[in-house]
């Protein structure tokens, strides 16, 4: 199968259809509504992606990028490190709870070149919205979008040099909770997201040259018990029966570790860290 044969964003539509039936047409965002769920994950973000953030921002500022968007910038993981070398930074998020976040963190660190959209990418608009163009755009796993061609094209139009994306290179482990946990309660196959194979064919048909740097990406997410587990996880599997709650609940008793008194789940993802250039 080469890339000449092939239209990759039909095929990463098509994946993600299969993804989001799977999911029960649920809409990820929703997910992150709560600023309790925001923070839980801040939490995990800021103790385990510390090497990837500081590899973001060696290479922003080689590249001297001084106005940057950071698309799906959720509580701020990478904009708000980005803005204290940028001269201006905005942030494109449409959770409630992420937003919610980003803005406690703005404030009590009074940073005054962060700005945030609260909308989705699809939505926004390139000349009211933004204040482009941008020395780079960044998207870290963020691509959630049914056509991602269409996003990906947009985000070169507010651009004036370097598109910065961060995707799966693989199925990632948590994956295997959800095809574990799918077919007990809802009685369905769990299919994922294309990963990030797809996406460099398609950054290819769109005429453009792709530079990849594999990385490995490490979370542990830690609860105070496993009750505060089952609610952070009833919204993302899509609990809302009590007879779904209990398998739930019986399931994290089996997979979550127990340390410092804490209930932690571990989960790793391969990855690929993927820039263009918008000037080729």
């Amino acid at each position: 199968m080469t890339t000449d044969n092939t239209d990759w964003n039909r095929v990463w539509k098509e994946q993600m259809a299969k993804h989001k039936a799977s999911d029960g047409g649920r809409d990820c965002v929703a997910f992150w509504s709560k600023a309790s769920t925001a923070k839980i994950y801040e939490n995990s973000a800021k103790a385990t992606q510390g090497p990837r953030i500081a590899q973001m921002l060696e290479d922003l500022t080689a590249d001297n990028c001084l106005r940057i968007l950071d698309i799906g910038a959720g509580p701020g993981i990478l904009a708000v490190p980005l803005a204290k070398q940028a001269e201006l930074v905005t942030a494109v998020e449409p959770a409630a709870g992420m937003i919610q976040r980003l803005k406690e963190i703005i404030q009590t660190n009074n940073i005054s070149n962060l700005s945030i959209v609260e909308k989705r990418w699809e939505d926004v608009d390139l000349e009211s919205d933004l204040q482009g163009p941008y020395d780079a755009v960044v998207c870290s796993f963020a691509l959630g979008m049914d056509d991602v061609r269409a996003a990906l094209e947009k985000m070169a139009a507010a651009c004036n040099k370097t598109v910065y994306l961060y995707w799966f290179a693989e199925d990632v482990s948590w994956n295997k909770h959800y095809k574990a946990l799918y077919p007990l309660l809802h009685g369905r196959e769990f299919f994922s997201m294309p990963d990030s194979y797809v996406l460099m064919n398609v950054i290819r048909q769109m005429g453009y040259k792709p530079e990849a740097t594999p990385f490995s990406y490490e979370s542990h997410s830690a609860f105070s018990g496993l009750e505060e587990a089952v609610d952070f996880y009833r919204v993302r599997y899509n609990v809302k029966t009590d007879e779904q709650e209990g398998i739930l609940r019986n399931y994290l008793d089996k997979v979550l570790r127990t340390e410092d008194g804490k209930r932690i789940l571990d989960i790793r993802a391969e990855c690929l860290a993927v820039r263009f250039s918008v000037l080729d």
